[in-house]
């Protein structure tokens, strides 16, 4: 009779593991020993070896372990060893896919089916032979309303995972742009509630109205998302331009960079509701328009999501761009003059605006080549 084993404990697999115990019992090892005590069809194991040997065949185990931890190699590839012929593991770590093209061959050189993706919300997007994805079909639904099959190809799923979470990162640095351009007043709720009526409202307007409340708290210092910095490698490497993507991962990297030796806290005079409700608008249009180019396969993994909202589903982003641009430059020219940074908009209108020139200036940069 077939079993269920999860690997790390993180608030990804706490869903995973909530959701399956209500009908079968899901055996789990965490290296940090996280309590699951709330759970009563559960069984912890101290390492992965304890885990398999106590799993009745054919095991399907997910893992859940976080890059930086400095055994993460170590166990996935114990969890390689352990397993047998017929065993299913389902890759959900966070992870570069060229990492998770090695796990593949491996498992392949086994007989050990292999497939990997990650969790937004409540959608599962997920790589491997379709028939063998569709055999943990009932497993995936214990906790995915929504399974979207991205490819047979090792590591597809964890790279359309990678420009998925590329995309959430982003949205929220738009909002950490309007909430610089409010002056990181409270006063940003009543227009993310105006926002909640338009075609932009969905989880991740949700969350950032949630977490504006506790903002203040924090240190302004934000940590690398690994997945977010992987996709713009991967779009340098590419020759792939990502720049609205990539200004994310670049603002988390100036917020950890030193200050100068006097700074100041500038105040901005010229706040507009409808500029920023707008502005909002135009970015959602403009950070689908260059997703979905560098990535079509993004189409189908919104429904669902972390991103799924009606501009994403029904709406064309091109239109949108036509009614909002003007208020994004607005918000531009207003943030420059009060001088505050807002680096996703101002990535957003110079990649606008080099579309819509009919010539640009990089002509002189093209002459320096001969």
């Amino acid at each position: 009779m077939a079993s269920y084993g999860i690997i790390g404990v993180n608030p990804d697999s706490l869903k995973v593991i909530r959701d399956m115990q209500q009908f079968k019992s899901v055996h789990v090892h965490d290296k940090y020993k996280t309590s699951l005590k709330p759970f009563k069809n559960v069984k912890m194991y101290p390492n992965v070896a304890d885990l398999t040997v106590n799993m009745d065949m054919p095991r399907t185990i997910a893992t859940f372990v976080n890059p930086d931890d400095y055994e993460h190699e170590r166990t996935m590839d114990q969890l390689i060893e352990w397993c047998d012929k017929e065993d299913t593991i389902v890759n959900m770590n966070m992870e570069n896919f060229k990492t998770s093209e090695l796990h593949a061959e491996k498992c392949k050189d086994k007989g050990i089916h292999y497939m990997a993706g990650g969790v937004s919300d409540k959608l599962l997007i997920i790589d491997g032979p379709k028939d063998i994805v569709d055999a943990q079909e009932i497993f995936f639904r214990t906790f995915a309303k929504k399974l979207t099959h991205v490819g047979e190809d090792p590591g597809s799923g964890h790279l359309i995972k990678s420009v998925h979470e590329a995309m959430e990162c982003t949205l929220y640095q738009v909002y950490a742009d309007i909430y610089a351009y409010f002056n990181q007043d409270a006063s940003i709720i009543n227009i993310l509630n105006e926002l909640r009526k338009t075609d932009v409202n969905g989880p991740i307007l949700k969350h950032t109205i949630n977490r504006m409340y506790t903002a203040p708290q924090y240190e302004d210092i934000a940590q690398e998302n690994l997945r977010s910095t992987w996709c713009s490698i991967q779009a340098l490497n590419t020759g792939v331009c990502v720049p609205i993507l990539q200004s994310n991962a670049n603002a988390r990297s100036m917020s950890r960079d030193l200050k100068l030796t006097e700074t100041s806290q500038v105040f901005n005079k010229f706040t507009d509701n409808l500029v920023a409700l707008q502005t909002a608008r135009f970015m959602y249009a403009m950070v689908y328009i260059e997703a979905t180019r560098a990535c079509p396969q993004l189409k189908s993994c919104i429904e669902s999501s972390a991103l799924e909202c009606d501009m994403f589903k029904e709406s064309n982003p091109y239109a949108v761009l036509q009614e909002t641009a003007l208020y994004a430059k607005t918000f531009s020219i207003h943030c420059m003059h009060a001088g505050i940074p807002c680096p996703s908009i101002q990535a957003a209108l110079c990649e606008y605006y080099f579309w819509a020139q009919t010539k640009t200036s990089m002509n002189f940069i093209a002459s320096l080549r001969i």
